[in-house]
C-alpha cells in the first residue's frame, strides 16, 4: 500500500506552512521561509518555461500515459505513515498560499501518492468559486476539476474518470496526437458525484474547440466537436484563472462581434439580434481597453480577467447566434418582430373596452408585445418600455394634480348649477384616481428600469396561466397599466362638460351663441386632428423584416389603407364582371391591386 510520505530530497520543496512548523505571527509580517519555498514551486524548470502557454511536449491526460493518481489506497483502509520520514498532510489549507496572478493563489499544496508527485494549482475565480488545475513540472496545465481534490475519495474518483476516458478514447479509435486531439488540450472533469457519472471533455485554447468524447446528449456521435460556440466560451468563462494567454483570436472574435452588432444597429434597423444596447457595448469596450492597456504594458496578470470578460460577452452573443441559425443557410439577420395575433375573444373584448378605455389598453398591449415577441423576451426593449411608461405616468400625475386645483377653483364660483357641480366633482374623483394609480405604478416600476432577464420574464408572465397562445395575459396587464391615463381622460371630459355647461347656462343669448360656435369649432378641430394623425405611424408588423418589400415599408397609414381597399374593391368588381361575361380578367388587371397589400 503506498504511503502518503516524502523523503528528504523532496521535503525541501514542501511549503513552510505544510511542514507543521508554522507559528503565530503578525499578519503584516512576511514569512521569508514560506516565500522562498513558494518561489521554488513557481520557478519553472528552465528559463523558456516562463512563457509557457497551452503547448507542451508533455503528454496530456488524454494520452496513453497512466494517470498521475495511480495506486490509490482502498476506501476501507487508512493510510499508514512511513515511520522513517514525516507525513505530508493531504488536507492542506489552500487559503494560506500567498496570492498572486490577479488575486488568486497560483499554486496550492504539492501532494504525494507513492513515488509519483501530483502538483495541483488551486485557483479562485473572480466570482469567488474555485477550481483545481493539474500541472506539469513547468506549470503547463493538463487537467481541470472544480472538485475538492484534498479529499482522497474525490481524488480517486478523478483518477477513475480519467482512466475511463482513456478507455473510451481507445474504444472509438481516437489517438493522441491525431486529427481530433493533438496533445495540447486541457482535460476538464467535473460532476464526480453525479448519479449519471462524471462529465469529461477537452478544451483546446489554440483551436478554440470544445471536444467531448462519447457525448451523452448525442448518442449517435462518437465525439462532439464545437468551434467557438456558446459552450466553448461558457467553459472559458468558468475556468479562466490559469490562463497565461488568451485563446487564439479571442480578441478578434470579441471586437468583430461588437463592431458588427453596434454598426448594424446604428446604420440599419434596430431590431437586430445583437444582445447589447449602445451603452452596454460602450461599457464592454471601455473595460476591454483598460485590460488591454495593462496587457500591452507587459502585465500578464490581467490575462485571466481579460479572458473572462471576453468569454462572458461571447456567451451572450453566441447564444443569440445559435437562435438565429448563424452561419447556416437559414440565418436570420433580424430578430422576429411580428407578435402573435390576439384571439377572437380578445379582439371582441378590446372592442367593447374601447368605449370605456378609449383604446389606451390596446396601445399598452402592443408595446408589451414588442418586448415579448413569440415568447422571446427582449430585455433592452422591456427596459425602454418601462422607461416610457414611467414618463407617461409622471406626466399624467402632474396633469391630474392641475385638474384637481382647477376643479376646486371652479367649485368656488358662485351660482353654478347642479350639472356643473356634479361634472366638476366627477372630474375631481377621476383626477384623484389617476394620481393614486399613477403614483402606485411609478412606485412599482421605477426600481425595475434596469431589470434583469428573470425579473422581466416574471413581469411579462405574471398571469401566464391565462395565456392562450395569443398574448391574452398581456392584454389583461395592459388594461391595468392604462388606468392612470384613462382616469385622466375622464377627468378632462368631465371638466370640459362642466365648463361647457357653465358657458351655456350662465350667459345671455348672444353669449350662448358665441360660445356654442367657439365650442363647436374647437370640437371639430379636435376631431380633424385625431383623424389626421390616425395611423400616421406604422402599427405592429405582420411581416418579418427579412421578408418585407419596399411597398410593405411605405404602405401604412389611413391613405394607404383606403387605397388598398379601393383597389381590392376594383379587383372584385372586375372578377364579378368577368364571371358574368365568361371571360377571365387579364394578367395586368390581376396585378393592378398588388400595391395595396401592405395596407390591409
Amino acid at each position: 500500500m503506498p504511503s502518503l510520505s516524502s523523503d528528504e530530497d523532496t521535503s525541501s520543496r514542501i511549503p513552510f506552512h505544510l511542514k507543521g512548523k508554522a507559528k503565530a505571527s503578525d499578519p503584516d509580517e512576511t514569512d521569508n521561509t514560506a516565500s522562498d519555498s513558494l518561489d521554488d514551486l513557481l520557478r519553472p524548470a528552465h528559463d523558456t518555461a516562463k512563457d509557457a502557454s497551452w503547448r507542451s511536449s508533455v503528454t496530456t491526460a488524454a494520452s496513453s500515459r497512466p494517470s498521475l493518481a495511480v495506486s490509490a489506497a482502498p476506501l476501507n483502509e487508512q493510510p499508514v505513515a512511513d515511520p522513517e520520514v514525516s507525513t505530508v498532510q493531504v488536507e492542506a489549507n489552500p487559503t494560506t498560499v500567498h496570492r498572486t496572478w490577479g488575486g488568486t493563489p497560483m499554486v496550492g499544496s504539492t501532494l504525494y501518492l507513492g513515488d509519483i508527485p501530483i502538483k495541483w494549482c488551486h485557483h479562485v475565480h473572480l466570482n469567488g468559486t474555485f477550481y483545481n488545475v493539474l500541472v506539469s513540472n513547468d506549470l503547463v496545465p493538463h487537467a481541470i476539476t472544480p472538485a475538492d481534490i484534498k479529499d482522497p475519495v474525490i481524488l480517486r474518483k478523478f483518477d477513475d474518470a480519467v482512466q475511463s476516458n482513456q478507455l473510451a478514447l481507445r474504444k472509438i479509435g481516437v489517438t493522441v496526437p491525431g486529427p481530433y486531439l493533438n496533445g495540447w488540450e486541457v482535460l476538464v472533469v467535473r460532476d464526480l458525484d453525479s448519479p449519471d457519472g462524471p462529465t469529461v471533455f477537452y478544451l483546446c485554447y489554440e483551436r478554440c474547440l470544445y471536444i467531448e468524447p462519447c457525448p451523452r446528449a448525442h448518442l449517435d456521435k462518437d465525439i462532439l466537436i464545437e468551434h467557438k460556440t456558446e459552450r466553448f466560451w461558457s467553459e472559458v468563462e468558468k475556468y479562466p484563472m490559469h490562463l497565461s494567454q488568451l485563446p487564439f483570436h479571442a480578441e478578434v472574435e470579441f471586437l468583430g462581434a461588437l463592431s458588427f452588432g453596434a454598426n448594424e444597429r446604428i446604420t440599419e434597423w434596430d431590431e437586430t439580434p445583437f444582445p447589447f444596447t449602445d451603452y452596454q457595448a460602450q461599457r464592454l469596450m471601455k473595460v476591454y481597453r483598460s485590460l488591454k492597456k495593462e496587457l500591452d504594458r507587459g502585465n500578464r496578470a490581467v490575462v485571466p480577467a481579460m479572458a473572462w470578460h471576453i468569454a462572458r460577452t461571447m456567451v451572450k452573443i453566441e447564444n443569440v447566434r445559435r437562435q438565429t441559425k448563424f452561419g447556416t443557410a437559414q440565418n436570420e439577420l433580424y430578430r422576429p418582430v411580428v407578435p402573435k395575433q390576439p384571439t377572437r375573444l380578445v379582439k371582441i373584448a378590446e372592442i367593447l373596452l374601447m368605449v370605456f378605455l378609449f383604446g389606451a389598453h390596446k396601445m399598452y398591449r402592443v408595446r408589451l408585445q414588442h418586448a415579448r415577441v413569440q415568447g422571446t423576451i427582449y430585455l433592452s426593449d422591456f427596459r425602454d418600455v418601462l422607461g416610457n411608461f414611467l414618463a407617461e405616468w409622471s406626466d399624467s400625475n402632474l396633469l391630474a394634480t392641475v385638474f384637481i386645483g382647477a376643479n376646486i377653483a371652479f367649485l368656488a364660483v358662485p351660482d353654478i348649477t347642479n350639472l356643473q357641480r356634479n361634472a366638476s366633482l366627477a372630474s375631481v374623483v377621476c383626477s384623484l384616481t389617476s394620481v393614486l394609480t399613477g403614483v402606485h405604478h411609478v412606485w412599482q416600476h421605477r426600481t425595475k428600469v434596469n431589470a434583469n432577464f428573470e425579473e422581466a420574464n416574471a413581469y411579462l408572465s405574471h398571469i401566464q396561466p391565462l395565456d392562450d397562445g395569443g398574448d391574452s395575459d398581456l392584454a389583461i396587464t395592459a388594461c391595468f397599466l392604462s388606468i392612470p391615463l384613462v382616469a385622466l381622460l375622464y377627468a378632462v371630459l368631465s371638466f370640459s362638460v362642466a365648463i361647457a355647461a357653465y358657458c351655456i347656462q350662465n350667459n345671455d343669448v348672444h353669449g350662448k351663441i358665441l360660445l356654442v360656435v367657439v365650442l363647436g369649432i374647437l370640437g371639430i378641430a379636435g376631431l380633424v386632428t385625431l383623424l389626421f394623425f390616425w395611423h400616421v405611424w406604422r402599427g405592429p408588423r405582420d411581416v418579418e423584416i427579412s421578408a418585407e418589400q419596399t411597398e410593405d415599408v411605405l404602405g401604412y397609414g389611413w391613405k394607404s389603407r383606403a387605397k388598398g381597399l379601393r383597389e381590392r374593391a376594383g379587383i372584385l368588381l372586375k372578377k364579378r364582371h368577368a364571371r358574368r361575361t365568361d371571360s377571365p380578367p387579364s394578367e395586368d388587371e390581376e396585378k393592378g391591386g398588388g400595391g395595396g397589400k401592405a395596407g390591409i
